[in-house]
């Protein structure tokens, strides 16, 4: 085999003296700073002792964050839920808000994701020896991998607890603003993105970092990934499919089923090589090159590609120009999936065998195994450990490998399993290694690592040079972080036993922030700086101490200060700042060998000097090294969550349309309100509304317009008319009788449809003269441009069940008031009224119904009686079936709609109950079964071919499933294939009607004929099934319905027709004895109509999970009702609210919790800003302060969330900003009948200053009243 030698030269090269290499590529990209917080790690370091010890972190979910978890349950009303077990962080609500000039408001609503990665930023700027504003004005980029959670959010939590803080949460809860704010902070001028390739994000990130600093747009970049789990609810559902059952991430492992869950945020900071060694930065590592690709058309969207990976790999190689060879581990993607694992193998195996047909020399593991997959951060994090592993040159060990994937052939490939930890060693070669991340994006990303060769890590100290004294400095905001960052050094000291002084103290002056805490140290040597460190840990900081060490506190307060504690004023700082150069200079010339001067310097450093200390070091090469960086002094920064016990009563997953009795009032005066009424109705024979009836209303009316459906359009008199059941007629209509200003139609045609349905041409003619005549009717009326406000009475004959002791229930009526619910919906002029009458009807009570006040809605007259609808909870347990239901051993199963998301699912039920013989029957045709596996494997057709993958996998149970295709509402197609059935499989045991077509659009815009594409599937489909098994004792006829028959949205006025059909058409079935039922599904979470258009899951019910939806129809198959609608209440959703546009009843029950919600949502969006008691005012010796002072302050306590204040805090390092100033200027201008521009409020930073400015505000006002008085005394 012909082998393709990658650049020769790089074997040529690496045979030399490694230490002495000087070529260095441009491509080269050095690490030079990295930070970050892992599953029992609260850094990197941390993370390599964990790595090295092999410590699986895999754990319960934390307690404390736990309980936030639960307490956010319980205020929306729903249960606790078990958590995943996963590698989590210890805490996510802690953060330093005073560090980064927050409020604690501000900080209470960021979030944790933009509080944790501004935390491992700062740290990794520091570590990298660029802290402080060092980086301020350059061209530095911020690269963020991250992938905004598809099911939780900090944002949607604030929104559901305390609406009214939307405003100035709205920063700190969009993703995009992540990376922004780390370069408002820093002031960077380089690119800032966010990255979002799934899996691979954060890799990618690196990957363009690298691609920005090599084209020049940035000079140096900060690169991040973050993975974060506000709500890791243990909820099946909620899967992506690739979880692990035991929470264990086992790459490679025979017994792994899929991958942990982990959390993280990790930072490095890049740099090119050439600049990294000129500017003596502390070189962790090198990235050689890098690529990314793309799968393509895989075997689906997410699935991976072993040839695509392969591919990136080696782009990756021949960017970094290394021969492979010298490749000896490989950090890999590794999620312990049973696909990816063996496919990963397999793509680094055909990118080393284009190279090399060596095997096993080189190492392979994943991080993964130890802090499970941090999904989008997961990149950055085998990043790391690749970095850690080059620096310590050894290879930590990959846990809970023990069985090698069988489909794995680890002897025949290239690689190893690192399984102990191993020195890592080479053969005369640099070490280096691959680090892999596949998104399931489809987003391949591959990076190469170098160890340092330029310059050693570990530089040695020399213990300072005699006669020269060194400045050491640390600084915080707090007291406690000072204290902390004492503790931290001299832990760190006492590790590392050669450091040098001059590196050690050039970094802590020049690469970090300096506070107002302040701690100044003169030495001699590194030994003398430990001692004194160590003396530190348990001395008490004061303002005067002795054996050259300083330490000051200080607090700037602009121009003109109160006479406070140790404050600083402008002027005092300008004036240090001028002594503090001068003293630079002395140093400069003296070199450093003036204990005197020194002394001077750290004197004016801890009294608050900026000194400058780049000048400081002006002309010297020091060598940065890695020290502490800064520990945050954190707080509690989390949503006030407030509890709320028991605000909903459960309600199930079962409803139904109820009808309760209603007396009807008295009609009220002696027509219809002395309205213009047209009345449509049948022929002249017809029964119902004949002359008699029609010359009653005519007396009621101020006039009645009678119009008759006839062969053709006639004006027989300016109070008849024959027309058409055509829409140009009814136009036509409308267009003539426009100047007779009717506000009443009255819809009587389907009043005739009375008897029972022997035929289609029945079924037609009956939709006909309801449905579609009001179909016609409403497209005419908006053709017409009717703009009056119309009130609609549609009047039909038992189109529903009510009582249960109708003599016949006509569901081809139903679609009627189907569509007449949406219409008004879709146009707000025209409100509608369904009345349904049976035969002991009298033109008294249809009368008495029309003159009632208007309620849009259903009303039925049943023996004389009033009733209308009532949404209402079913309680299964009151219905036990007496005759369950069985699914038979070889039981014949008719399914339409088959291959549908919801048809697939019921198939795989019923095969799951026993082996049966299934029938699908749907539109179109399915290739041939020979062809199948073509199209699962390779077809263009990712969505058929998962169709037929469904199939098979259903059929390996030993369930039989047989494709056929017919129009269903054909009725001769669907004669021939029932009677094929029957000759194979003798019997037909049972139906499931789930056949239907996914509609949109509203009725002026739809024509019949697409009408006809929703009504027929569902109306002609199910009435043709009923009558070609009439023969059959089916066990149950199942006709699958939606939500839409009750909650029916504008847009779906035909789909909501045929839904209510169905309902109907249940009952109808029952009463002929036959084991009928409807369920109107709400939207399903997985599958359905919803997913497959894209449609919003979820509304005023939850989406369903699958399992969710099977079990409920398990059981309702069991419980002898015959329309039932199945469904979860989202109670945690202010969509549920719409339940009170209803127009029906609710139960009792519903209307409780609605007015629960109702109270609830109204709490939210009024809830304003926590209170935080009493604010504490300090700043003065003496502890006065006016009136005024103690309402500003107490106004600026509640709306930045401080407790106690300082009369001269700074406004805006307390974190305020215009937003905030306005809330404030708003709260002043109530209190005091005072308008405060906002200008004001911004321009005084103080409460010292803007009380006085109040103040001024309302003496002059008071003395120009005064003054106004005078004049008119004088007068």
């Amino acid at each position: 085999m012909m082998k393709n030698n990658l650049l020769m030269n790089d074997r040529e090269n690496v045979q030399a003296d490694l230490s002495k290499l000087a070529k260095i590529s441009k491509n080269d990209i050095a690490i030079i700073g990295m930070a970050g917080r892992f599953p029992q790690a609260e850094n990197v370091e941390q993370l390599w002792v964990n790595l090295k010890n092999g410590l699986d972190c895999i754990s319960e979910f934390p307690e404390v964050r736990r309980n936030d978890c639960d307490r956010y349950l319980g205020f929306k009303g729903e249960k606790k839920v078990p958590y995943i077990q996963g590698a989590f962080l210890s805490e996510i609500d802690q953060f330093d808000y005073k560090f980064f000039k927050l409020s604690p408001k501000e900080a209470s609503l960021m979030d944790p994701v933009q509080r944790l990665f501004l935390e491992t930023v700062w740290q990794a700027v520091e570590d990298a020896g660029y802290g402080g504003r060092k980086l301020s004005g350059s061209k530095t980029g911020v690269y963020l991998g991250f992938e905004p959670s598809l099911t939780e959010s900090y944002g949607k939590m604030i929104y559901e607890v305390e609406r009214s803080s939307l405003q100035i949460c709205a920063a700190g809860n969009i993703p995009a603003i992540i990376p922004s704010r780390i370069s408002y902070l820093l002031d960077l001028k380089g690119p800032t993105i966010s990255i979002d390739t799934a899996c691979s994000s954060s890799l990618v990130a690196v990957h363009l970092a690298c691609q920005g600093l090599r084209c020049g747009d940035c000079h140096m970049a900060i690169v991040g990934g973050i993975k974060i789990y506000l709500f890791p609810f243990h909820n099946p559902e909620e899967k992506l499919g690739i979880e692990s059952s035991d929470f264990l991430t086992k790459t490679f492992d025979e017994r792994s089923d899929g991958t942990g869950s982990g959390e993280g945020v990790a930072s490095i900071v890049l740099k090119p090589l050439s600049e990294a060694l000129k500017d003596q930065d502390n070189i962790y590592a090198v990235i050689k090159g890098s690529a990314i690709n793309q799968d393509g058309c895989s075997a689906n969207l997410t699935a991976p590609n072993a040839l695509a990976q392969a591919d990136v790999i080696e782009q990756a190689w021949r960017q970094a120009g290394i021969d492979p060879e010298t490749i000896s581990y490989i950090e890999a993607h590794g999620t312990g999936t049973k696909i990816g694992d063996p496919i990963e193998i397999d793509g680094i195996t055909k990118a080393f065998q284009r190279y090399t047909d060596r095997k096993q020399f080189c190492g392979i593991g994943s991080i993964k195994t130890n802090i499970g997959h941090l999904y989008e951060a997961s990149g950055i994090v085998g990043l790391i450990k690749a970095t850690l592993a080059l620096k310590y040159a050894e290879l930590p060990p990959m846990i809970h490998f023990k069985i090698p994937n069988a489909k794995i052939h680890f002897e025949a490939s290239p690689v190893y399993v690192v399984d102990q930890l191993t020195p890592w060693e080479t053969a005369g070669y640099p070490r280096r290694c691959g680090v892999n991340a596949f998104g399931f994006s489809g987003t391949n990303c591959h990076v190469i690592l170098e160890e340092n060769l330029y310059e050693r890590n570990d530089a040695t100290s020399d213990d300072g040079t005699a006669g020269v004294f060194y400045i050491f400095t640390l600084s915080a905001k707090s007291m406690t972080a000072l204290k902390m960052l004492i503790a931290a050094y001299d832990d760190f000291f006492a590790k590392r036993m050669d450091l040098p002084i001059q590196s050690i103290c050039f970094i802590t002056n020049t690469g970090r922030g300096h506070y107002s805490q302040r701690l100044a140290i003169i030495v001699q040597s590194y030994s003398q700086l430990k001692e004194k460190l160590k003396w530190l840990t348990t001395a008490k900081l004061a303002e005067k101490m002795e054996n050259g060490i300083y330490y000051g506190d200080h607090k700037t307060v602009g121009y003109k200060g109160s006479g406070g504690q140790n404050e600083l004023t402008e002027k005092a700082k300008r004036e240090l700042n001028i002594r503090a150069a001068e003293k630079i200079k002395l140093c400069l010339e003296n070199g450093r060998m003036d204990r005197t001067v020194l002394d001077e310097l750290c004197q004016l450093y801890i009294q608050g000097a900026d000194i400058d200390w780049n000048h400081f070091y002006q002309g010297e090469k020091i060598k940065k090294v890695s020290l502490p960086v800064y520990p945050f002094d954190h707080t509690r920064c989390w949503l006030e969550i407030p509890e709320i016990k028991a605000r909903f009563e459960e309600t199930g997953l079962y409803y139904t349309v109820k009808w309760r009795p209603e007396e009807t009032k008295p009609p009220e005066g002696q027509g219809l309100f002395g309205e213009n009424v047209i009345l449509i109705k049948d022929s002249t024979d017809c029964k119902t509304f004949n002359e008699a009836t029609v010359a009653f209303l005519r007396k009621k009316c101020q006039n009645l317009l009678e119009v008759e459906i006839g062969e053709e359009y006639q004006k027989i008199t300016e109070q008849k008319f024959v027309i058409r059941n055509l829409e140009e007629d009814y136009f036509r209509l409308f267009g003539e009788c426009k100047n007779m200003g009717f506000q009443v139609i009255i819809h009587a045609l389907s009043l005739e449809n009375q008897a029972e349905i022997h035929s289609l041409a029945e079924l037609n003619g009956q939709l006909n003269r309801g449905f579609y005549s009001l179909f016609f009717l409403a497209k005419g009326l908006q053709k017409a441009l009717i703009q009056e406000n119309l009130k609609l009475y549609l009047i039909s004959y038992c189109a529903i069940e009510v009582t249960g002791r109708e003599k016949i229930i006509k569901a081809e009526n139903a679609p009627l008031f189907g569509l007449g619910s949406i219409l008004e919906r879709e146009n707000p002029e025209i409100r509608c009224k369904c009345i349904d009458i049976d035969d002991g009807f009298n033109i008294d009570t249809i009368y008495a119904e029309l003159v009632q006040e208007f309620h849009s809605g259903f009303v039925a007259l049943r023996e004389g009686k009033r009733y209308v609808q009532e949404f209402s909870e079913i309680d299964l347990s009151g219905y036990p079936s007496d005759k369950p239901i069985t699914i038979k051993d070889k039981g014949v199963y008719i399914i339409t709609g088959g291959t549908g998301g919801l048809g697939l699912e019921v198939a795989k039920y019923l095969a799951g109950m026993n082996k049966v013989n299934l029938v699908f029957i749907n539109r179109s045709k399915l290739p041939e079964r020979e062809n199948w596996p073509e199209i699962i494997n390779h077809g263009g057709d990712p969505k058929l071919g998962k169709k037929l993958q469904a199939i098979q996998d259903i059929e390996k149970s030993g369930s039989k499933i047989s494709c056929l295709s017919a129009d269903i509402s054909d009725f001769d197609a669907m004669a021939k294939l029932v009677s094929e059935i029957r000759l194979q499989y003798k019997k037909i045991n049972g139906v499931i009607h789930a056949a239907g077509v996914s509609p949109w659009g509203f009725i002026s815009q739809k024509s019949e004929q697409s009408t006809h594409q929703v009504i027929h599937p569902k109306v002609h489909g199910a009435w043709i099934l009923a009558e070609l098994t009439q023969q059959d004792d089916l066990d149950f006829l199942v006709m699958f319905s939606s939500v839409a028959a009750t909650f029916g949205a504008p847009g779906q006025g035909d789909y909501t027709a045929a839904n209510l059909y169905l309902d109907s058409f249940a009952a109808v079935l029952n009463k002929k004895g036959r084991k009928a039922l409807t369920i109107d599904w709400v939207q399903w979470l997985e599958t359905g109509m919803a997913v497959e258009t894209k449609a919003n899951v979820n509304t005023i019910f939850k989406a369903l999970p699958t399992r969710v939806g099977i079990e409920a129809l398990d059981k309702v198959l069991h419980s002898g009702l015959y329309r039932v609608l199945i469904g979860e209440m989202d109670y945690g959703s202010d969509m549920v609210l719409l339940l009170e546009r209803l127009p029906m009843r609710l139960s009792e029950k519903l209307r409780g919790n609605l007015e629960k919600q109702k109270s609830f949502s109204g709490a939210a969006a009024k809830r304003q800003d926590h209170p935080v008691g009493e604010v504490k005012l300090k700043g003065r010796d003496n502890g006065e302060y006016t009136k005024m002072e103690k309402m500003v302050a107490q106004i600026w306590g509640e709306v930045l969330g401080y407790q106690e204040l300082s009369i001269d805090d700074n406004f805006y390092e307390l974190g305020g900003d215009s937003i905030l100033a306005i809330k404030i200027g708003n709260r002043i201008s109530k209190l005091t009948n005072k308008s405060l521009p906002i200008s004001e409020t911004l321009t005084m930073p103080t409460i010292s200053d803007l009380s006085k400015y109040i103040e001024e505000i309302e003496f002059h006002q008071a003395e120009a009243a005064l003054y106004s008085g005078f004049k008119s005394f004088s007068a």
